[in-house]
């Protein structure tokens, strides 16, 4: 069995890198996973790439999402987080049901970050600062 490959391909390849710009980025949901942490409360984790900075890393934003019981703070935090993500992403959040598996795909506007932990095995990583809605 043989594997045909392009060498220039190969040859050409270069380590993803973060976005270092202070400019709004297109960004593409390329997976939403939905699960429960180890407090037992449910969460939503979306991976993102710029759409046109074909060698950055994707990155991903974890949603803690609202329940019943929730500290009133931490729900009003959760359910303007995520109103914010749907606007950006023009996600229609209205009649209270949000298809998952359809985030993927959607494109959105930010403003990213840079967080240069020194201890991560991930190294550096972009984070979105804010949403742009209505790009």
């Amino acid at each position: 069995m043989f594997l045909n490959i392009a060498v220039s391909d190969l040859e050409n390849a270069v380590e993803p890198t973060v976005i270092e710009t202070e400019e709004e980025v297109k960004l593409l949901v390329k997976d939403v996973k939905q699960d429960i942490n180890k407090n037992e409360e449910p969460y939503m984790l979306i991976t993102f790439e710029a759409v046109d900075f074909p060698t950055a890393k994707t990155f991903t934003k974890y949603y803690a999402l609202p329940f019943e019981g929730m500290d009133s703070k931490k729900k009003n935090n959760a359910s303007l987080s995520l109103r914010k993500f749907f606007q950006a992403f023009e996600v229609d959040y209205t009649s209270g049901q949000v298809d998952l598996d359809n985030l993927q795909g959607c494109e959105g506007w930010a403003l990213l970050g840079v967080d240069k932990q020194e201890d991560s095995d991930f190294g550096p990583q972009n984070y979105i600062k804010r949403f742009v809605a209505g790009q």
